[in-house]
C-alpha cells in the first residue's frame, strides 16, 4: 500500500481502442506491481475497444475491502472460466 495506508480503490480501469497498447501498457502495470491486471473486449458494430482494468489488491484483500464497505454484498464473485 502507497506509504503504508490502505488502498481506497480495489480496481482502476481505462479504455484502451487500440489492441497493439495492451502488451506495453501490461508489461508496465507488472512494473508498478499490479497484482491483478485483466483486459475486457467491448465491441460494439464494427468498433471494437477494450477495458484494461487492474488492481494492486490481491483477491483476498479486495473480498475483505468489498465486506468492510457493504457486508455481504461487497463479496467478490468468482470468475468464470474463460473459454
Amino acid at each position: 500500500s502507497a506509504g503504508g495506508r490502505a488502498p481506497l480503490l480495489n480496481w482502476f480501469s481505462s479504455l484502451v481502442a487500440s489492441e497493439a497498447h495492451l502488451p506495453q501498457l501490461e508489461a508496465e502495470l507488472r512494473t508498478a506491481r499490479a497484482v491483478a491486471v485483466e483486459t475486457l473486449p467491448l465491441d460494439q458494430g464494427k468498433k471494437r475497444a477494450r477495458v484494461l482494468a487492474w488492481s494492486f489488491m490481491s483477491a483476498p484483500e479486495r473480498a475483505a475491502r468489498g465486506r468492510v464497505l457493504w457486508g455481504d454484498a461487497g463479496r467478490e464473485q468468482p470468475q468464470q472460466p474463460r473459454g
